[in-house]
């Protein structure tokens, strides 16, 4: 799959229902879009020659499992598999621990949250010392 066919594909649509449909297209500000293609094309190729990339390789099988609702050992079995039929010295996922991790670090690009404590009687904001 190219990656402008990735996101249009319809074969990746729940066919049980007619009247439902999957839309993939990319939606919202140019920024979404430019990161989206970003992601799908980051990690470079797959193994060289390869035409697609790891970005293209975690998206289609995350997609499978989910069309499919996968169990986590079907998962790694398609993992397995996927990895099998890739030449030596290939950037394949090893596991479903590395395609979540894989998608955390891509997807993840806000600060975490922080914290901020407050007094449960007058809700005054407290120092990290617990002083308010």
């Amino acid at each position: 799959y190219s990656e402008e066919s990735l996101l249009e594909h319809e074969e990746f649509s729940d066919s049980s229902s007619e009247s439902e449909s999957v839309n993939l297209d990319p939606i919202g500000p140019e920024e979404d879009i430019s990161s989206e293609r970003e992601f799908i094309t980051s990690g470079g190729e797959l193994y060289s020659g390869a035409p697609i990339t790891v970005g293209v390789s975690c998206m289609l099988i995350q997609m499978f499992a989910a069309k499919h609702n996968l169990t986590a050992a079907a998962l790694e079995d398609l993992i397995r598999l996927v990895e099998a039929h890739c030449p030596e010295g290939n950037k394949c996922i090893a596991s479903a621990y590395m395609l979540k991790k894989y998608f955390a670090e891509k997807l993840n690009k806000d600060p975490p949250p922080e914290e901020y404590f407050c007094c449960s009687c007058c809700q005054a904001p407290m120092t990290s010392s617990g002083e308010r």
